[in-house]
């Protein structure tokens, strides 16, 4: 553990380049109300919507918590 931790130290200004996609990936809540009668789709009860980093934007959100 203490070797995990030495190398999370040494991210501290570091400066990191990556190459991949950024995007948002979006996640609804809520319950499902009802299947539509036009088509096999759910019908949902929208509660919350989360919109969170994903492909190269998420691994450069986890760079910055390390401290790149």
């Amino acid at each position: 553990m203490s070797d995990l931790l030495d190398v999370l130290k040494r991210f501290k200004d570091r400066r990191v380049v990556v190459l991949g996609d950024f995007v948002a990936d979006v996640f609804m809540y809520g319950e499902i109300s009802r299947i539509s009668r036009e088509a096999p789709v759910l019908i949902l009860k929208h509660r919350e919507t989360q919109l969170v980093p994903g492909g190269g934007a998420n691994a450069v959100h986890n760079l910055r918590a390390l401290g790149a």
